[in-house]
């Protein structure tokens, strides 16, 4: 006897004894010890409603064709059974199947066995049926594909039940070629989805590129809430962002989700940093979800503003900053309000930017102190960039001093200044060299202890040299060195010295008048004389004449004059004719002496012998 012949894909045929035992994997049967049992493979099932296995005898003709019994007894051939008993796929509905798919929809998918046979059973209609077998939804006839295996349908409800509690007994059914085979109910209730939020109305705060803060309309939660009366629901929110020019394409990291109650403060803020970029059109989704699925979906629209800008500060005085504002994109021109927050002064300025850049003088600033600064920029959408904080010192106030008080020298100056308590002072010495300032020393003094007059000098200098001392003032902020404002002021040395006419007596020409100043500036049209030391006299070279005067002409320049020489000594006859003429005189001098002291004694005695009475004569 020959095997038996496999009635079609989905059928499964094997040999029974004649009690009903199954034989699996027997071929050939004796028709007077086995009958034939007929099944359905998984996920199939016989159409007509016929029970499965179809038990029957079989007897082998004498054309080798099988034959069975059918419920009458009367033979039949094995392959009638094409016409009458087959079996047929079974439409089922995945067992992770959440029906709820949008706003008070839901979307039911139905499967069919993968292996089922298509040729002779052509699938005409897939259908989702409620418990009283109404038709819930259909699948299209166009996505009814022989090949496809996996088809869908959606269904809409207004009943606030079928979201919170769902529906039972839902079940899928399949027609083919007009045999309709239907499938087991759905496990369990099938829920469908909840309105989306209401967006109408929404306030949006954007912050920069980071946050976006929203306020939903007080009627939001209201709307919502009969739909969602089952705690067991879950309900949340999922909150995506996209490129309002690119709408639904994912960007990175951008879904959260969010509380049902939290959905519906006041001020929720949407954190979205390094996510978005400055000055773009951005659309928020907001769906509403919970454990059987998805419900519909609301939207929110905003543009962002500048990302974070740079923003630095240059000292420009003790009491006054030069702020420079970049909101790094060079295509921004014109004026925009700036937002500053300075030490907690809130201020807003319009400052007009060039290329991305402006820039803001602060001024009533407090010397030798260290402020923080906080800035946002507007956009021309009047949307605030990124915050960007700094802080800054301020350094101390310029030294005070009266450049006109200097000492200096034909080569020093010595300037002075009022010193502070704990501030330092640096010195840069500058010399005028053919126009230009050029550095040639400087000196820094230690913290002052005591408050009062501080000074420097400084040595070796070139005569008649300009030099300019700046002095800045230096602190400490928070460990910092500062340096604070300078002032400045400026000298010229004297070109010559007293020092260098050391040997002579200087007289102003125009005057007569002693000089006793000890240094002099050029000027040749001042002259002055000069006179020799005591037993000194003026060089005269042959044939020529002393010349007495001079001036300050240069550095360290003098104008030529004759030199003073000691005074000669007389030699020869010269000197013996004095000696003779100091004789003459001398003995002239002591003749009349001697004449005057013999005129006394001789009258004295004449006089005594004329009055006396003795007579005697000598």
């Amino acid at each position: 006897m020959s095997a038996l012949p496999a009635v079609n894909a989905n059928t499964v045929l094997s040999a029974a004894l004649t009690d009903g035992t199954l034989v699996p994997n027997v071929v050939r049967v004796p028709s007077s010890e086995y009958g034939v049992a007929i099944n359905c493979a998984t996920g199939y099932k016989m159409s007509h409603g016929f029970a499965t296995p179809i038990l029957g005898y079989i007897s082998c003709s004498t054309s080798g064709s099988f034959h069975y019994l059918d419920d009458s007894g009367t033979q039949q051939p094995l392959t009638a059974i094409d016409n009458t008993r087959q079996c047929y796929a079974v439409p089922s509905f995945p067992s992770y199947m959440k029906a709820a798919a949008g706003a008070l929809t839901a979307e039911f998918t139905i499967n069919l066995p993968i292996d089922r046979e298509t040729t002779d059973r052509v699938l005409s209609a897939i259908t989702v049926k409620d418990n009283t077998d109404a038709v819930v939804c259909t699948v299209q006839t166009a996505n009814l594909n022989p090949t496809t295996h996996i088809y869908s349908c959606t269904a809409t409800t207004t009943s606030p039940g079928d979201v919170n509690t769902g529906v039972a007994g839902y079940y899928p059914e399949a027609t083919f070629t007009g045999e309709a085979i239907k499938g087991a109910a759905a496990a369990g209730n099938l829920y469908y989805g909840q309105p989306a939020v209401e967006t109408t109305g929404v306030q949006v705060t954007v912050s920069g590129t980071k946050t976006v803060k929203w306020t939903l309309p007080a009627t939001a939660k209201t709307n919502l809430d009969p739909y969602n009366t089952n705690a067991a629901l879950g309900t949340k929110f999922n909150v995506e962002i996209f490129k309002t020019s690119a709408i639904n394409t994912a960007i990175a990291e951008t879904k959260k989700e969010v509380a049902y109650a939290e959905m519906f403060n006041a001020d929720n803020v949407y954190d979205w940093t390094d996510k978005m970029i400055p000055t773009t059109d951005y659309t928020a989704k907001i769906t509403t979800v919970n454990n059987f699925g998805f419900g519909g979906t609301s939207t929110v629209a905003f543009k962002t503003g500048f990302g974070t800008p740079t923003v630095t500060a240059v000292r420009a005085s003790a009491t006054s900053n030069t702020i420079t504002i970049n909101v790094n994109q060079a295509s921004v021109a014109g004026d925009l309000q700036v937002k500053m927050s300075l030490d907690s002064v809130v201020s807003t300025e319009t400052l007009t930017f060039t290329g991305g850049v402006a820039t803001k003088l602060l001024t009533g600033l407090t010397p030798s102190g260290s402020h923080s600064l906080q800035v946002i920029v507007m956009s021309s959408d009047n949307v605030p960039s990124n915050s960007q904080s700094i802080t800054f010192s301020q350094g101390p106030s310029a030294p005070s001093f009266d450049a006109t008080t200097w000492v200096f020298t034909d080569s020093s100056v010595t300037p002075t200044w009022t010193s502070v308590v704990d501030i330092r002072y640096h010195l840069i010495l500058q010399e005028n060299q053919s126009g230009t300032w050029v550095q040639t020393a400087e000196y820094t003094s230690g913290t002052t202890v005591t408050a009062g007059t501080e000074s420097h000098e400084f040595t070796g200098l070139n005569a008649g040299s300009s030099y300019k001392v700046l002095i800045s003032s230096r602190g400490t902020l928070g460990g910092v060195d500062v340096e604070g404002d300078s002032a400045s002021g400026e000298v010229t040395l004297y070109a010559c010295s007293r020092s260098q006419k050391a040997s002579y007596t200087l007289k102003l020409k125009s005057t007569g008048a002693e000089v006793t100043q000890t240094y002099f500036v050029v000027d040749p049209n001042v002259i002055f004389t000069v006179e020799c030391q005591e037993g000194m006299q003026f060089e005269v070279a042959s044939g020529g004449t002393a010349d007495s005067e001079t001036a300050c002409t240069g550095p360290e320049t003098w104008a030529s004059h004759s030199d003073c020489e000691p005074i000669p000594e007389a030699v020869g006859s010269g000197n013996d004719a004095g000696k003779i003429v100091g004789g003459v005189i001398g003995g002239l001098l002591l003749l009349i002496l001697l004449i005057i002291l013999i005129y006394f004694c001789c009258f004295k005695r004449k006089s005594a012998g004329g009055g006396g009475s003795s007579g005697k004569k000598y």
